[in-house]
């Protein structure tokens, strides 16, 4: 009996050891859980941060994007009209080019007529002198010039 009463103590105290380890493997467990959960979530919140920053990026480099892209348009727009300018500009020089090329051209033809009728005037001139001198030697040698000489 005293056998069997030492072994049911016995079988109790291993029982109470289980008991005990169980209980303390089970608060280690529960533990390490809650660390883990507590790791889990904080690198939950930091993914979450970190994603949130992402997405601020994104959107900042999707801002920037699109002010590139509004940017190259103006560019585009400015370019264009300079170049309209540009060709304008070109077509007023060569028009310009063009009249006063013209403007010479008649200038030119006007002078030629100028010198030519100067030309014509001269040698006009010229015979009314001939002729202005041949009439008076002619009235200087005519007999009623001749006359009036003698006469004075």
């Amino acid at each position: 009996m005293w056998k069997r009463a030492e072994e049911a103590k016995f079988k109790a105290y291993l029982k109470q050891r289980e008991i005990e380890k169980i209980e303390e493997i089970t608060k280690e467990w529960k533990g390490r859980e809650q660390d883990r959960e507590l790791q889990f979530s904080d690198a939950l919140k930091g993914l979450e941060q970190l994603e949130g920053k992402l997405r601020q990026q994104a959107l900042d480099l999707q801002r920037r994007e699109e002010r590139i892209i509004q940017l190259e348009e103006e560019l585009k727009h400015k370019i264009t009209e300079v170049s309209r300018q540009l060709a304008s500009k070109e077509e007023e020089v060569l028009s310009i080019k063009k009249r006063f090329k013209e403007e010479k051209q008649q200038l030119e033809s006007m002078q030629k007529r100028a010198t030519s009728q100067i030309e014509d005037l001269r040698s006009k001139l010229d015979q009314a002198d001939s002729k202005f001198v041949g009439y008076k030697q002619e009235i200087e040698h005519s007999p009623l010039n001749v006359l009036r000489n003698e006469l004075a």
